[in-house]
């Protein structure tokens, strides 16, 4: 599947979008759903930290902001990478930020993030990010 393509999603995928801003979750949810994906949101580190812990959550993918009250997307992270019977060490996390700069990128995936997408969320990146971190799961569309 080339890139300029639409990546839609051949199977029930679970993404999880963590921002505090309701604006930023919409837009993501929104974008998500071109793809057939649909995602469900958290407003915190700590909460997305519980979600993925829950037993019944088995998340595809996770989108996680890097600026947040409480716990922010790095301790997040962190938190997750280290919960118990390896649950959270094999789920890619992508950074969302609209920090872009080589620094922040460093802390990130010293965190344990796989990868990054900038905000505001551009399609064509969240297009590639699908197809590189979900290629088992997406298939060309229209």
């Amino acid at each position: 599947m080339s890139q300029k393509e639409l990546a839609v999603a051949k199977d029930d995928i679970r993404v999880l979008v963590v921002d505090d801003n309701i604006v930023n979750v919409k837009i993501a949810l929104i974008y998500l759903s071109k793809h057939n994906i649909n995602a469900v949101s958290a407003g915190s580190g700590a909460e997305a930290l519980e979600m993925i812990n829950d037993n019944d959550n088995d998340y595809d993918l996770v989108f996680m902001d890097h600026m947040m009250p409480e716990m922010d997307g790095i301790e997040a992270t962190k938190r997750i990478r280290a919960l118990p019977n390896g649950k959270g060490e094999k789920i890619p996390i992508i950074a969302l930020s609209a920090n872009a700069i080589d620094e922040v990128n460093e802390l990130f995936t010293n965190a344990g993030m796989n990868d990054f997408l900038s905000k505001p969320i551009d399609r064509n990146a969240l297009n590639s990010i699908l197809i590189k971190w979900l290629p088992d799961k997406m298939a060309a569309g229209k």
